[in-house]
């Protein structure tokens, strides 16, 4: 016997570790790949095509002349930085819901979110429905911004803090909520 065969006569003779932890992983790909494909779809049209080199090359961070052909693929189809930013925050919102950096290619949106300025990101912003999932993607942007990055948070505008509390309190992830009570009281 071997394999999948062991793996079952253990389970019959009352041995389900081996068959729970099988379980667990192939659970742990179907979510994976899941995640995967909401982040891929999610992906704005202009750099969907990116996407295969972006899950190969991004293990440890957005290599830098990939960056620069994401930038110029979004910034051809989309000329104004709020609307590049609204297609990247929608972006951020796909995947696993993480802010903090893993997946790693899930941050290829933040990469470059962060070469546009923060006022292009609260006026994609304005007037968007707080259902929208470029608030979820704003959420998962700004929770992920270091102590260096407090400074900014003292611009974001008041309007923008109460949608922000609002997709924050509707997750289900505390973390989330834990996160955002101290950035938002550091910016007072």
């Amino acid at each position: 016997m071997h394999g999948a065969e062991l793996i079952a006569w253990l389970a019959a003779h009352g041995y389900t570790q081996p068959a729970e932890r099988v379980d667990r992983r192939e659970q742990q790909r179907r979510d994976q790949a899941r995640a995967v494909e909401s982040w891929s779809v999610a992906a704005p049209e202009a750099v969907r095509a990116w996407v295969p080199r972006i899950l190969d090359e991004a293990a440890s961070g957005l290599p830098e002349r990939l960056a620069d052909d994401l930038a110029r693929s979004l910034a051809e189809a989309h000329p104004s930085e709020p609307d590049q930013a609204l297609a990247l925050l929608r972006w951020r919102s796909g995947g696993t819901g993480r802010y903090s950096g893993y997946p790693v290619h899930e941050g290829a949106a933040a990469t470059l979110l962060e070469q546009l300025p923060l006022q292009a990101i609260f006026t994609a912003l304005a007037g968007v429905p707080a259902t929208d999932p470029a608030w979820s993607g704003a959420v998962r942007y700004l929770l992920a911004w270091r102590r260096k990055d407090i400074v900014l948070l003292r611009r974001i505008p008041e309007s923008a803090w109460s949608v922000l509390a609002q997709v924050v309190h509707d997750e289900a992830d505390g973390t989330w909520a834990d996160r955002y009570e101290t950035w938002r009281s550091r910016s007072e």
